[in-house]
């Protein structure tokens, strides 16, 4: 599934008239010697819908906010709350918590 930052991309190549980033529409439109006009607007208006549908869904897709959920013990603690960056640098220092959060796997349920 296509990312935000992808969909960007392919909607601006489309308004551009590229639509290789599609091979298989790229190989029928060549085979077909056939116009990209009505194809490319129909696919750029589902990329922009898609787009939107994205947006709705996830929100918006700078998560950089959330690196100390990933990684307590090495990130920015501007987009935190007072008493969040408190406890979070209260833990930081914590050398036994630090072992044990790089010995598990970032997806690990113990």
């Amino acid at each position: 599934m296509p990312s935000g930052k992808k969909l960007r991309i392919w909607k601006g190549r489309c308004e551009e008239g590229t639509n290789d980033m599609f091979p298989l529409l790229a190989d029928f439109l060549t085979v077909n010697n056939t116009s990209t006009g009505v194809i490319a607007s129909t696919v750029l208006n589902h990329l922009q819908q898609l787009s939107l549908y994205f947006h709705q869904y996830f929100g918006d897709d700078d998560v950089s906010a959330l690196d100390w959920i990933r990684n307590p013990f090495e990130c920015e603690l501007t987009n935190l709350t007072g008493r969040e960056q408190e406890q979070l640098a209260e833990l930081s220092p914590d050398r036994t918590l630090r072992f044990q959060f790089s010995r598990l796997p970032l997806l690990s349920s113990g």
